[in-house]
């Protein structure tokens, strides 16, 4: 009967129905239940009892949640947090009277179940100091009522992750790659900065900041409030850079990081003069003066790193701009003899700074007047235009040489010279008494030979000049054989060695500079005719194994020297 009051009183108004106690199965319903009996002897004597209570409890107690709090809050312990004492999960449940928890579990994979299986041998929860390593962490809770009904329930993952990220560089990039931004950069939009790190979710920059001396910290007191790296429009004035890197991962770890330097410089170097010097300080060069070894100019300027020259440019009408256009290929300044032919010169001067800053200046006007013939070139033409001479062209009859020059009214030629080792030398002592440039024909022997000109003007002013030497070579090379080698060696390739990735054949030639094969051929009835039809594509000889399907086969072989 219902107890839930302990109000139940056992007395004659009670009935009194059973003659055997009552079943646990007789319990329909959770609640506080007692029995009553009346004892009776033979002479009709009663006596009422009360039994003791029995409790009815079938519902277990619930599990709500287990949650990350504290450390544990974003579910991650990062290294700043790992040695924290407080709980890392907040327990939410009802209807427990013991509270039991694991030890935290690898929950790698979320694998971790929470059962009867598991060990509830703590009675409070886990802190973040009790995590033993870098890993998904979770415990399980055993909740267990008066009456032995139990809930098990399980924590949401934390996990313990003390390895920052890892700061590589910041390494100079597109404008700044070489260290400073000039003027014509300061404008660039393209990071002067590249990053490389590993294992951050996110990354925060510093604007770039002036660090003359070297001795910035990046550290947790600077502002982080960029989102891309500084660019070459963002340094307001000259001066030496840095930016500073936040590197954070999802556990809040923080790693910082610093920059290579950057110097933005965007004062060019100033040019004040290249004045005539020398024997060109009077504004002209003649003809006794042409040979000086001495410089055209001297240089006054300031403030570069690099001085480059060009050669002395044409100024017919002082109209040479010097400007980022023409080509300066000189440390040093034109020597008078650098110039080669008359004329009105100047040279033009690129100063340059670390940065990168250009200046440009030109030198004052030196004109050139020796009256003298101008010798450019006596190339190579025709036959010839390939250096050499070979047997196909050997009777020829087109000129070998092509002259390029200006200034003279008689022009003389030598017979073509031998030029071993390119020691001929034009000048007075050789004989001019060809009015022709030499034609194949006119070589008789094999041979380097060259041509010297003689440029005469009005005035008697003579100029020598050499041409590029050229090469008579009409020796054809030598084939002596192309015979059956290795498996092949018998003139027949049987079942048992047509796999071989041996060369079918041996070839015995000499004095070609290139060799070339065709891939076998059908010579089946013995026609086959090595000539220039053929496509020599080979640089070795076909293998035996080449040879599909069977049939009779040959190969050519072209042989070729420099001469072609």
């Amino acid at each position: 009967m219902d107890d839930s009051s302990a109000g139940l009183v056992c007395d004659g108004s009670q009935t009194y129905a059973s003659s055997s106690i009552p079943l646990i199965n007789a319990l329909s319903t959770d609640g506080t239940y007692a029995a009553c009996a009346l004892l009776s002897d033979a002479a009709g004597n009663q006596t009422y009892a009360k039994s003791t209570q029995v409790i009815r409890d079938t519902v277990a107690p619930t599990f709500t949640s287990l949650n990350g709090v504290n450390a544990g809050s974003d579910g991650f312990v990062s290294d700043s947090e790992k040695a924290f004492t407080t709980v890392l999960w907040t327990l939410v449940q009802s209807g427990a009277s013991t509270i039991q928890y694991t030890s935290p579990l690898d929950d790698t994979n979320a694998l971790v179940s929470c059962d009867v299986s598991k060990t509830y041998g703590q009675s409070t929860i886990a802190r973040a100091v009790d995590l033993s390593s870098d890993l998904p962490w979770v415990i399980c809770v055993k909740l267990s009522d008066t009456a032995g009904n139990v809930t098990y329930g399980k924590s949401s993952q934390v996990i313990r992750d003390i390895s920052g990220p890892s700061f590589t560089s910041l390494a100079r990039a597109n404008a700044a790659s070489d260290g400073f931004i000039s003027n014509s950069e300061k404008l660039l939009v393209s990071a002067l900065w590249s990053l490389t790190a590993s294992g951050q979710t996110a990354t925060a920059y510093t604007v770039a900041t002036v660090d003359s001396a070297g001795t910035l910290a990046c550290d947790v007191s600077k502002s982080y409030s960029q989102a891309s790296i500084a660019t070459p429009a963002d340094l307001g004035s000259d001066g030496i850079y840095v930016i500073c890197v936040r590197l954070s991962d999802a556990s809040g770890n923080i790693t910082y990081g610093k920059s290579a330097s950057v110097t933005r410089d965007t004062v060019a170097p100033a040019f004040t003069s290249l004045a005539r010097a020398n024997e060109a300080s009077d504004g002209y060069i003649n003809n006794s003066e042409k040979t000086s070894a001495l410089s055209l100019y001297t240089l006054t300027a300031s403030g570069q790193s690099s001085t480059q020259y060009t050669l002395a440019l044409s100024d017919t009408s002082s109209a040479l701009v010097c400007d980022s256009s023409k080509t300066y290929s000189s440390g040093s300044i034109p020597l008078i003899s650098s110039i080669s032919s008359d004329g009105a010169y100047a040279v033009c001067v690129a100063l340059t700074d670390a940065a990168g800053n250009i200046s440009y200046g030109k030198s004052a006007q030196v004109t050139r007047a020796t009256s003298a013939p101008v010798f450019s070139s006596l190339a190579l033409a025709n036959a010839a235009s390939d250096g050499y001479i070979n047997n196909s062209e050997r009777l020829l009859t087109t000129a070998m040489w092509t002259l390029t020059a200006s200034g003279q009214s008689v022009t003389a030629y030598t017979t073509a010279l031998s030029d071993t080792g390119g020691a001929l030398v034009c000048d007075a002592a050789k004989t001019y008494d060809q009015s022709t440039i030499p034609i194949p024909t006119s070589l008789s022997v094999d041979g380097a030979f060259a041509l010297c000109v003689k440029l005469s003007d009005a005035s008697g002013n003579i100029t020598y000049g050499k041409s590029v030497q050229v090469v008579r070579d009409i020796v054809l090379p030598t084939f002596t054989s192309l015979v059956g080698a290795n498996g092949a060696a018998d003139g027949i390739v049987m079942d048992s060695e047509k796999a071989s990735g041996l060369a079918l054949l041996s070839l015995v030639a000499s004095n070609q500079d290139s060799t070339n094969y065709t891939v076998p051929l059908d010579d089946t009835s013995g026609a086959v005719v090595c000539d220039s039809a053929k496509t020599y594509s080979a640089s070795s000889i076909p293998t035996i194994a080449s040879l599909t399907p069977d049939g009779t086969y040959a190969v050519c072989v072209k042989l070729a020297d420099f001469a072609g």
